[in-house]
């Protein structure tokens, strides 16, 4: 997920990224759920926040796609109690079925079980079999 800010960041020279993508607007952001877990929403995209507004019956939102990401905003304020109002499991349900750039923030042993992961080939030979020993390899190295 980072890769994309990595390359904006070092193509700007300012290491901080682009501003709306650094957690400073609404729709990109990640927020709690019911259950003390968390959700990821990167809705910057027209077409997949007025999905996401559509979807959780707030079209009064869709104007307010780069709304702050601040305590004291009103529409803010209301994502993350609509957030907290759903477990973790229901919202990562929610998003497999609407269009709108969301995920679960998933611990590390979920992500290593992840279909996703498994599917794509993305864990191969990281984690299979033991560590080597201590020294195992220091032929091959300093050959």
């Amino acid at each position: 997920m980072m890769s994309i800010h990595t390359l904006i960041q070092r193509a700007a020279g300012t290491g901080r990224g682009v501003e709306e993508l650094n957690g400073h607007i609404a729709a990109y952001n990640i927020y709690e759920t019911a259950d003390g877990r968390f959700i990821s929403l990167g809705a910057v995209e027209n077409k997949f926040w007025q999905n996401f507004c559509h979807a959780v019956g707030k079209s009064d939102w869709i104007d307010e796609n780069l709304t702050e990401a601040k305590p004291d905003n009103k529409v803010y304020a209301e994502m993350a109690a609509l957030f907290k109002s759903k477990s973790f499991a229901e919202w990562t349900r929610f998003s497999l079925e609407v269009d709108c750039c969301m995920a679960p923030v998933l611990e590390t042993n979920e992500m290593l079980n992840s279909a996703l992961l498994k599917d794509k080939g993305l864990l191969t030979g990281i984690m299979d079999g033991q560590p080597p020993a201590l020294g195992q390899h220091n032929g091959e190295i300093f050959e």
